[in-house]
């Protein structure tokens, strides 16, 4: 670079102005919201005094009502001042990471465009830091040097960039900047990914790739899906683009109550929570399918979770048993299930056992005209809905008969002054009774007992199979049936029964999860079936959804391509798009030529350029001596500077026996599903490790159907540990 003393000095320039401001707003800031503390705690001081202790008084009701306003708002300006208090702490250590010079087509003006996590404005208006996420931030993300677009408010936006120019500033102080081009870039990039990695999850939006922030501004589509290869940062990539989605949301109304996010568990939400904070955002819900069973059947029955499904599925010594849960997962997860319970529903409804309803010497309703009523209802009004208008149409005219009854026992009472009050009494408890009898008999065709509909459906053979009718079925679904019908005897509800009966309840109308939803991101989508997409469309119609997977990372399951196209039939928005993410940025080359030996070729995985030592296969005679070698082999890591190791097994069941068979546990750490620290050294399942990354991984005795997913959580190193002979067929 020619001058780099001039450079370095006018960058040192801005870079004080920059720091100046900050420091300035934060002053201000610090001082509005100690005003505003005050406010809020004068506020509460006067309400408590004035009408406190006068809290059941109804006079005073009203002004509480007030008092309680006001102090909603100063609560809400106070937060707010608290919220610019930490991004103007989070600039004051590093306020850019990157400048372009841009030159818009039709002016000679190059306006030098510095970029950060957030914007930054002075008094005179003049924006000394654009927000990563702002429209033409993205020629930074996109464009190399020449002629560059950008997509703003008004319409489509050319120029021409003629410096790109990125920045290290740490804790407050300009270390070095350089002007980027692909291949000083790369290197910059390679050296952050050289790094230890950290225990939660961080954002990357210095490192943002091209196809990456393409995803990331991706407004066009009402579903938008990702097929991306193991260490690509689609989980990043995920949650920049609900950052994003929430910058833009001033114009959409979109905010952080109007996002979820989908995840596999909880130590997975553990992980990411600190990326949207960092980006200036309020942390958007995360659910998994074990929160939705809870909102939607209730907690009558205990519920498997997705991870004791695994557990399940990998402590099993027989294959018979194995092969069982895979298919009964297989079955009741896909399109063929959907139809039985669709068909289902039309079954219960074309038999829902309506009766007469009598009252008052004679009949309100027959039952053959209830029945009519309910099915000829709207093809809108579902079948709980339909019941409950049945139910109110009943209720109305037995209150209407009720006040004619009363007349008629006033009119008996009048002729009996004596006994007036003896009467009226015995009246009203008749009535009561009555009533009570009437509600009961009504509740008996109008409830819908969801459990016993699904159980029936099993132990019925022969509506099992009129249900199945003309459908392609597994072999072995009588097996499937039977298993069923005793699981469903027992006290946990099964994971792939908990599934269907949500279904079942939600498309019969009965959904209790009313949340203003419009955008939904689902994160290792390819370990769900037909039926977790159907509950998502059924619970959020209206929203738009990002999906993120990779078919190679499946556990109990295969998947091709083809995946994508069934999540396109099921959701069946106006626009939609695949895109891929093929460049893994995790691993070493070495690391991730060794994994793609556990997957299908035709997945084309394309290695960022950062060589490491190859993995080792080691094999040993016995436990105890496999157990001295990864004790060895963690001592060498922890030498070499690795922070994060993972051990990782099967299943819960052998990390807990391996934790219990090391002669020093004190420094390891077992991983169960609550946990949420994940640093240092640890023993964890595969299943549980999914979307997590290690400095070094060792994979103790894994199958090879999960070896592809074990090896991927490595950034520097990998060993595979076993003894139960030279099981790995690697070439």
């Amino acid at each position: 670079m020619e001058n780099y003393e001039g450079e370095l000095k006018k960058e040192m320039e801005y870079f004080n102005k920059a720091i100046l401001e900050i420091q300035l707003q934060l002053s201000e800031r610090l001082i509005e919201s100690g005003a505003s503390k005050e406010d809020v705690i004068a506020l509460r001081r006067e309400m408590w005094e004035d009408v406190g202790h006068a809290a059941g008084d109804i006079d005073k009701l009203g002004e509480l009502a007030q008092y309680l306003q006001n102090l909603n708002m100063q609560t809400s300006s106070y937060l707010s001042e608290v919220e610019e208090i930490e991004k103007l702490k989070r600039l004051q250590d590093s306020p850019y990471f990157a400048r372009v010079d841009f030159r818009e087509d039709g002016y000679e003006e190059v306006e030098s465009i510095y970029i950060g996590k957030y914007t930054l404005i002075n008094d005179e208006h003049e924006i000394l830091i654009y927000d990563w996420r702002s429209p033409i931030s993205s020629i930074f993300y996109q464009f190399e040097l020449g002629d560059v677009y950008y997509n703003a408010p008004v319409g489509k936006i050319s120029g021409e960039v003629s410096l790109k120019r990125q920045y290290e500033i740490k804790r407050g102080k300009f270390e070095y900047f350089f002007d980027a081009n692909i291949e000083i870039v790369d290197e910059f990039l390679r050296k952050l990914l050289s790094q230890n990695s950290s225990t939660k999850m961080t954002n990357i939006v210095e490192t943002i790739q091209r196809d990456q922030d393409i995803i990331i501004r991706d407004e066009k589509n009402e579903l938008l899906m990702v097929q991306g290869v193991a260490g690509s940062g689609k989980t990043s990539v995920a949650l920049h683009r609900a950052a994003y989605l929430m910058y833009q949301g001033g114009t959409s109304n979109l905010s952080h109550n109007n996002i979820v996010i989908i995840s596999p568990n909880k130590l997975f939400s553990q992980y990411i929570s600190d990326v949207l904070p960092e980006l200036g955002e309020e942390n958007v819900e995360t659910l998994g399918f074990e929160d939705i069973f809870y909102e939607i059947i209730g907690g009558k029955k205990t519920t498997q979770n997705r991870n004791e499904f695994f557990e399940e599925l990998f402590t099993y010594d027989s294959t018979t048993e194995k092969d069982l849960i895979r298919s009964s997962m297989e079955f009741k997860g896909s399109n063929t299930f959907i139809i039985m319970l669709k068909r289902l529903i039309y079954y219960y409804e074309h038999n829902t056992p309506f009766e007469d309803i009598y009252y008052n010497n004679h009949y309100l309703f027959h039952r053959d005209f209830l029945k009519n009523r309910f099915l000829q209802r709207s093809e809108y009004i579902s079948t709980y809905g339909g019941l409950k208008q049945i139910e109110n149409m009943i209720l109305e005219e037995i209150r209407r008969e009720r006040r004619n009854r009363i007349k008629g026992l006033e009119e008996f009472i009048s002729r009996y002054p004596s006994h007036m009050f003896e009467i009226k009494e015995y009246a009203r408890m008749l009535s009561i009774k009555e009533n009570a009898k009437l509600v009961n008999q009504i509740q008996g065709f109008i409830t819908i007992d969801y459990f016993k509909l699904y159980y029936e459906m099993f132990f019925n053979k022969e509506l099992f199979y009129n249900l199945a009718k003309d459908l392609e079925l597994l072999e072995n679904i009588e097996e499937i049936r039977c298993y069923t019908v005793k699981n469903l005897q027992r006290e946990t509800l099964k994971y792939e029964d908990a599934l269907a009966l949500t279904f079942l309840k939600i498309k019969m109308g009965d959904n209790n999860i009313s949340k203003d939803i419009k955008q939904v991101v689902i994160d290792e989508a390819q370990d769900y079936y037909p039926i977790h997409f159907e509950i998502l469309n059924l619970l959020f119609p209206s929203a738009k959804y990002t999906i993120l997977a990779d078919i190679n990372q499946t556990i109990e399951k295969q998947a091709t391509l083809n995946f994508y196209e069934e999540i396109q039939k099921i959701f069946h928005k106006k626009t939609s798009n695949l895109l891929t993410m093929s460049k893994s940025f995790r691993s070493t080359n070495e690391i991730i030529e060794f994994s793609s030996k556990f997957i299908d070729e035709s997945i084309e995985i394309e290695s960022f350029s950062r060589n490491g030592l190859p993995p080792e296969i080691i094999y040993k005679d016995n436990r105890q001596k496999l157990d001295e070698k990864l004790i060895e082999i963690i001592g060498e890591y922890k030498k070499a500077g690795y922070e994060s190791i993972a051990i990782l097994c099967n299943s819960l069941k052998e990390a807990r026996e391996l934790y219990s068979s090391l002669k020093n546990p004190a420094e390891i750490k077992l991983i169960e599903d609550t946990d949420n620290n994940i640093a240092g050294t640890l023993i964890i399942p595969v299943y549980m490790a999914k979307g997590l990354e290690f400095d070094a991984v060792v994979a103790y005795e894994v199958d090879e159907e999960l070896l592809y997913i074990a090896s991927t959580r490595a950034l520097h190193r990998l060993s595979l540990l076993d003894a139960r002979g030279e099981v790995y067929d690697i070439k």
